[in-house]
């Protein structure tokens, strides 16, 4: 559907009702996520859901962005990462390219974050050996393999550097949550809706996928 069509509000509509649902069969656990992009459309909904819903079942409801939702369940399990300012990581990772000679393949550290997020993150690839033959969708421009290998050398040094900052990209943060949800028996949630969704990473997909257990009116999107 395009802008106006109407998909947040039907997304408001389906989380009273699940609320509701909720309250009917006596759940007094069962909790609702509704997850957004941006922190303003996370106020705007918000405010939308307190004034449409009644205060039960408002009290179901939690609106967020998927980026605070990551942040609190690395909170909860005592983690002390931080998220790093975009401006410093595009340095830190300018700094990297620099050091392993990145330019000489005419790259450099914006490429360096692009290629990390939107191939080695995003399909969970974890050595160089793994990466050098891996497919590299929608990134509009061929590697070698010596580029590969250097760009690999280049994103070990970019995580060198953030370890001992103690700082995470917010993408390696939605992973790091992902994980520890999925390991646990009990999600935090019994229903996940999510809004805005065509602008989520893989990782942070991953993240609201652990939320909530399989099974019917688990993800709402």
């Amino acid at each position: 559907g395009g802008a106006g069509t109407g998909k947040t509000v039907v997304a408001v509509h389906r989380a009273r009702f699940l609320a509701q649902r909720l309250i009917e069969a006596g759940n007094s656990s069962g909790r609702i996520l509704f997850a957004t992009y941006t922190n303003s459309l996370a106020t705007n909904l918000d405010h939308t859901l307190r004034t449409f819903c009644t205060p039960d079942e408002y009290r179901r409801l939690q609106v967020s962005t998927v980026d605070a939702f990551a942040r609190r369940t690395l909170s909860a399990a005592k983690s002390s990462l931080k998220p790093v300012p975009s401006e410093k990581l595009r340095e830190m990772a300018d700094q990297a390219a620099s050091m392993v000679g990145l330019e000489q393949f005419d790259l450099d550290g914006r490429f360096l974050i692009a290629e990390w997020e939107q191939v080695i993150l995003a399909r969970q690839l974890t050595s160089y050996a793994a990466y050098a033959t891996s497919p590299r969708p929608g990134r509009g421009r061929r590697l070698s393999r010596p580029a590969r290998k250097i760009l690999w050398a280049a994103l070990e040094q970019l995580l060198s550097d953030l370890h001992h900052r103690g700082q995470s990209t917010y993408v390696q943060l939605a992973e790091i949550a992902a994980d520890l949800l999925s390991a646990q028996s009990v999600r935090p949630y019994a229903h996940v809706i999510v809004d805005e969704a065509q602008d989520l990473h893989p990782s942070q997909w991953r993240l609201l996928r652990a939320a909530v257990s399989s099974g019917e009116n688990d993800l709402f999107i």
